[in-house]
């Protein structure tokens, strides 16, 4: 299954990237927006994790990009944030996000969502 995981934090993605890989994923790293869309247009993504707040476009804008291409109305996406807020779930669901997860990310957890998201 091909990742891509989108976070303007280096750490984050640095992170993720380790323990997805370790999990036997193949993933692909953004660190804006605009290089997710560009990722996900070129090549064969299965899924995709983005962060919420990130600079330029955030990731509910990423979404609704994503979405507007009727080839990637199924992709899964899994919307991560540090700062869930009262409505940011809701508002990133209905944007067309697939799932919404708060940081810090219970990494096993994450793991069984992508595998139930295949």
């Amino acid at each position: 299954m091909r990742v891509l995981i989108v976070d303007d934090d280096e750490a984050i993605v640095g992170m993720l990237s380790r323990y997805l890989a370790k999990q036997g994923f193949e993933v692909f790293t953004a660190f804006d927006a605009l290089q997710a869309l560009d990722f996900v247009e070129r090549d064969r993504i299965d899924l995709v994790i983005s962060d919420l707040m990130m600079p330029h476009m955030d990731g509910r804008a990423l979404v609704r990009q994503i979405r507007r291409d009727p080839r990637h109305r199924n992709l899964p996406i899994i919307m991560i944030t540090a700062y869930p807020g009262d409505d940011a779930a809701d508002r990133s669901l209905r944007d067309g996000a697939s799932f919404f997860l708060s940081k810090p990310l219970d990494l096993e957890a994450l793991a069984t969502l992508i595998r139930f998201a295949q």
